[in-house]
């Protein structure tokens, strides 16, 4: 299922309110509503290579997340200052979800979800407190079993507009305690807009193989880049990927 802002004539696009991914775990949400019976459900953005022949192995009825640790590459590393915590979609939306989602689960004998175990959850995984957290979330998983609770707080974090990259962790560390969770052994290139592991192409390809979950990320759109990403990955990852499927 592909999600964006508008219905498209040529392609099968579901409308759903996303705003530039900011909300793009509404995607997942809106798949659950509409086909409940899958296993699972596998998110990831737009700008994200996966090579899906290396999650064979993954166990479905476990939440999937990328790596735990950030990745260093050619000497940058992830800011230590993330500008998002501090912004109208950061710790405070988060924490008016919560407020939301601790009244409800007060008025509420009764749950399919056991609201209070998500708090309990919540709680394990903090060490005692209930923090907001937060983590790449270009690429993630979640099995039938949550996907119940999983739509219940994706529409309360929505409604209080909270980032992606903190509404998926937050979600997830309610949902299972992290010690049950796959950690996907892909790699999200580190920098910011200006550092060339994101605004240039060939970082990217140097960083690829076919050996990695994911790569994060690959720009289709930008000018300097956008023929050689076009041949690379036609040439590189689309003739592999054929070549798996050949018997």
């Amino acid at each position: 299922m592909f999600c964006g802002p508008n219905i498209s004539r040529d392609y099968p696009v579901e409308k759903v309110l996303i705003y530039k991914g900011y909300f793009a775990y509404e995607c997942m949400a809106h798949a659950m509503e509409k086909s409940p019976h899958y296993t699972g459900y596998l998110l990831i953005n737009d700008d994200l290579i996966i090579n899906y022949w290396n999650f064979l192995a993954f166990d479905r009825n476990k939440i999937w997340l990328g790596p735990r640790k950030p990745t260093a590459f050619k000497g940058f590393f992830p800011p230590s200052w993330w500008r998002w915590w501090n912004s109208s979609y950061g710790i405070t939306q988060c924490q008016k979800a919560f407020n939301e989602l601790w009244h409800l689960q007060k008025d509420t004998p009764q749950s399919v979800w056991n609201l209070k175990q998500l708090f309990h959850n919540l709680r394990f995984n903090g060490n005692g407190k209930f923090y907001c957290s937060r983590g790449r979330s270009d690429i993630f998983y979640i099995p039938k079993r949550f996907a119940e609770a999983f739509q219940l707080m994706s529409s309360i974090f929505e409604k209080h507009k909270v980032f992606l990259e903190i509404a998926v962790p937050t979600i997830c560390r309610l949902l299972d305690l992290v010690e049950n969770f796959e950690n996907v052994p892909g790699v999200y290139l580190p920098g910011r807009k200006k550092d060339p592991p994101v605004r240039e192409g060939k970082y990217f390809w140097m960083a690829y193989n076919t050996s990695l979950g994911f790569l994060h990320p690959i720009k289709l759109n930008y000018k300097q880049d956008k023929e050689i990403n076009h041949v690379l990955l036609e040439r590189w990852i689309v003739q592999f990927s054929k070549s798996m499927t050949k018997c």
